[in-house]
């Protein structure tokens, strides 16, 4: 399946939200689309909850969307619609759920086994799926951000680097942001050599594990500069600086 966008935010008088699910298979499917909920630490995974904390509020509780099952033909596409219902009374912060668009196994699959003198041997067949983040903000919120703990290293079996570094998150809301990977030399021209887009820190940590692999050009050494990493924000219609931090390197 194809699931576009990726993330939905709503901010400021922000209502209303679209999803366009597509069928990118040679056969017919059936998909399920649910909330869940979601927790991520510090390494960037995600941990399944129960239940919110203050610092990992819910989205799911103020959203309603539309359809919640659907049959698609290969090739064609379904849009999932969403409202945002806000109390007039919600408490400032930042609400976050995760919509999970699954394929629904057809009545072959689920019901596949076979008979033996030993017994039955059932066949497991997995469910594919996809999650986005939907996040609702209210009120004046804020973050900052840094960069720390920059390391060169090795990658084990390769013949590459990457820049492994901490993102380290302050305040009311989440960030998300694209990293770009730069490397300056006396008497050579700057010339990135790595990048990582979508990285997102959610607010229930304050920090995020991040490592950027770096393939530099034909003929670039990276010795006697600096690395230069920087975090740019990726949230639509912003692409401001969110934090900039530099490796030197012998």
């Amino acid at each position: 399946m194809l699931v576009a966008p990726t993330r939905i935010l709503f901010e400021g008088r922000e209502r209303t939200a679209q999803v366009a699910l597509i069928n990118r298979g040679d056969s017919e499917r059936s998909y399920s689309i649910a909330f869940k909920e979601y927790r991520m630490v510090s390494d960037g995974s995600m941990e399944t909850i129960d239940e919110e904390t203050v610092d990992n509020r819910f989205a799911s509780p103020y959203i309603r969307f539309t359809p919640r099952r659907v049959v698609l033909k290969p090739g064609q596409n379904q849009m999932v619609r969403m409202m945002l219902r806000k109390p007039s009374d919600l408490p400032s912060g930042e609400y976050r759920s995760h919509l999970s668009f699954s394929v629904i196994p057809d009545a072959v699959e689920a019901g596949s086994r076979e008979n033996s003198e030993k017994g039955i041997s059932i066949q497991l067949i997995p469910v594919y799926g996809v999650t986005i983040p939907v996040i609702a903000r209210q009120g004046d919120l804020h973050a900052d951000v840094q960069l720390k703990e920059l390391e060169l290293r090795q990658i084990a079996q390769a013949e590459t680097q990457e820049l492994a570094f901490i993102v380290y998150r302050e305040g009311s809301q989440s960030v998300f942001g694209n990293v770009e990977v730069e490397w300056k030399a006396p008497g050579q021209k700057p010339v990135v050599v790595g990048t990582l887009n979508s990285v997102s820190v959610y607010t229930s940590t304050n920090s995020r594990k991040a490592a950027v692999r770096l393939i530099p050009p034909e003929g670039v050494v990276l010795r006697g500069g600096e690395l230069v990493v920087r975090y740019r924000n990726a949230e639509e219609g912003k692409d401001d600086m969110l934090a900039e931090a530099r490796l030197a390197l012998p």
